[in-house]
């Protein structure tokens, strides 16, 4: 554990720490590079590549609306009006029309699926 006690010490270690997260950025780049051309690299337990991932967020509004057609109580919806997809999937999941407003929101355009690509670690698939 590092303490850090001085103004000297501080700016020291905030240095130490801009250079660090600067060859970060350039051994990010070069591994990009290298595992765009060559493939994933294992690391232990892990891979490091580059991975698909996907994010699903919900119109507002539309959600709402389609709650509402079902009859959904405020107090459920509540939770979801963050409208993370766990918790919109979870009520669905609890409701015996669950399958009916997933559907809804799909006919609707409520649910937007963004795919992204990002680099890091992922843990090795094991092998059966």
């Amino acid at each position: 554990m590092i303490c850090i006690n001085t103004d000297a010490q501080a700016i020291e270690a905030a240095n130490e720490y801009h250079v660090a997260q600067q060859r970060v950025k350039i051994l990010k780049e070069a591994l990009e590079a290298y595992v765009e051309v060559r493939g994933p690299i294992p690391v232990g337990d892990q891979v490091l590549g580059s991975y698909e991932s996907t994010r699903r967020t919900f119109d507002v509004k539309k959600t709402i609306d389609v709650f509402r057609d079902f009859d959904v109580p405020d107090k459920e919806q509540m939770p979801c009006l963050s409208i993370k997809a766990t918790e919109v999937d979870k009520l669905c999941k609890k409701r015996k029309d669950g399958n009916n407003i997933k559907g809804a929101l799909d006919v609707r355009k409520a649910i937007v699926t963004n795919q992204t690509f990002r680099f890091g670690f992922k843990k090795k698939e094991k092998k059966e």
